[in-house]
């Protein structure tokens, strides 16, 4: 079989749709009939043509199982169907530094939304960070003032609480400038273990939030990074996808010295 062969039997909305209920369980010739509201002779030719494709197989019990070939392709599949509602997003935004097989299990999430509209995307930004209860890692250029004493309070509150971010030279040096600074800042540094806690990057080329709540995306767009646009979800697989993105930055990115700022710690 070539694989415009393969596609031709996929792009038959019965079959397809006979396809997608299988991967999910197990079922029977009677089942899929009621299941998707098709008459038994397309129930028994769209079997016939996926057996003949190898992604299903029938068992003993007389069943219909996906086979391991099957649920490889199903889950290109779910990223094509997800690339379809991010297209003009990805045809838009520079990917290019997250590793294609991360940047592959993020499309292929059916929870991952899209923001588009600047203020409701950074409203999200904040609200991530006000109900984090254990860790905030981020990766940034810039800083809204609003949330450091959030911030603050969950570093002083007593349980055990993480922050990890990563920031480039112009917002280190622009928070490092005397007429910037925040009040008590030698105070939050040393809260924060500003020196283990925070890296340097020359240049970047996202922005991420991740905390327990959630985590958000921002990309580069052109020459700079576009905030009215991001992609953000709740669930534990983003979760643990973002933080692999998160740690590929923090290995590369650069440890501050006390050196490089005007406070004394």
């Amino acid at each position: 079989m070539k694989v415009n062969d393969l596609f031709f039997e996929l792009s038959h909305e019965g079959r397809y749709k006979v396809l997608q209920s299988i991967s999910k369980k197990r079922k029977k010739h009677m089942h899929l009939e009621k299941e998707l509201g098709l008459t038994g002779p397309e129930v028994s030719r769209h079997l016939k043509r996926l057996q003949e494709a190898k992604l299903i197989q029938k068992t003993v019990e007389g069943d219909y199982q996906i086979t391991s070939f099957g649920k490889m392709i199903c889950s290109v599949t779910a990223f094509f169907e997800n690339s379809l509602n991010l297209a003009d997003f990805i045809n838009t935004h520079n990917f290019e530094n997250i590793p294609l097989e991360i940047l592959f299990q993020i499309i292929c999430l059916s929870d991952v939304e899209l923001g588009t509209k600047t203020m409701e995307n950074i409203e999200l930004w904040a609200e991530l960070i006000k109900k984090s209860n254990r860790y905030i890692y981020a990766i940034t250029d810039q800083l809204q003032t609003s949330v450091i004493p959030i911030t603050q309070k969950k570093v002083q509150s007593g349980t055990s609480f993480d922050i990890k971010a990563i920031i480039d030279r112009k917002l280190l040096e622009k928070f490092t400038k005397s007429e910037y600074l925040i009040p008590k800042a030698n105070e939050l540094l040393k809260q924060i273990d500003f020196f283990n806690s925070v890296r340097l990057s020359e240049e970047l080329d996202l922005s991420l939030i991740i905390t327990d709540n959630g985590a958000i995306i921002f990309l580069r767009a052109g020459d700079s990074i576009d905030y009215s646009k991001c992609i953000f979800s709740k669930s534990e697989d983003f979760l643990k996808l973002t933080k692999k993105i998160f740690d590929l930055y923090w290995h590369k990115a650069i440890i501050i010295k006390p050196s490089n700022l005007p406070l004394k710690l």
